[in-house]
């Protein structure tokens, strides 16, 4: 490294351990977590740097934890609690979608929210990260997802989903997760006979009834 370098190498020693970043734009200053976690919603948007140290060479981070801090409207944020897990999902740096806790959620102002939340891995992934968008899933659903037309009710009120099973048609009863606009989600059957992922649902027929055999 000392022979490809254009000028003397230097050492910089730091009096603490922690996590190198590169990265010095006059936010160091502006958004300490203290800082953070008393921000309104207008001071948020009026968020500006301060005059970044041009003889930096990068800076330390001593946390393991780090922040990330959004305006939301006050109407979308009534489903969040402080001290609550969500699941956010950024739009750069982190592939993958992060488990987050919801750290505080400021007082109402012109309708909006600022939201802290927090979280103590990847933080090596995302020291160069300073402004992204990302989506805040709140809440989800997991199961099998079925067109609404290939829905069946009994006349006993059961209600399934009619598949092939080898060449007969067999009613598989189902339970409804989430209704979409188009769609069903309904749960995965554990049963040997319930419905499982890769059946083959009936969206359309008539007469349709178990045993009835198809060509």
């Amino acid at each position: 490294m000392q022979a490809n370098a254009s000028q003397q190498a230097q050492t910089i020693s730091a009096s603490v351990a922690g996590t190198y970043s590169s990265l010095v734009d006059g936010y160091e200053s502006i958004l300490t977590k203290e800082q953070a976690l008393a921000l309104t919603p207008s001071a948020f948007h009026a968020l500006a740097p301060a005059s970044a140290d041009q003889t930096a060479v990068g800076k330390l981070i001593t946390d393991s934890t780090w922040y990330f801090v959004t305006a939301l409207p006050q109407e979308q944020a009534q489903g969040l609690k402080v001290n609550h897990s969500v699941t956010v999902r950024f739009a750069r740096s982190l592939p993958d979608a992060v488990h987050m806790t919801v750290t505080s959620i400021s007082e109402p102002e012109n309708g909006e929210v600022v939201v802290v939340f927090s979280c103590n891995r990847y933080l090596d992934q995302i020291t160069l990260m300073r402004q992204t968008s990302a989506d805040i899933i709140a809440s989800s659903y997991s199961g099998l997802r079925i067109p609404k037309e290939s829905l069946r009710v009994l006349e006993d009120g059961t209600v399934g989903v009619y598949c092939m099973a080898g060449l007969q048609a067999e009613f598989r009863q189902v339970e409804i997760i989430y209704e979409g606009d188009s769609f069903y989600l309904v749960s995965i059957s554990t049963e040997s006979k319930g419905l499982k992922a890769g059946d083959q649902v009936f969206v359309v027929g008539e007469a349709l009834y178990s045993g009835k055999v198809f060509s």
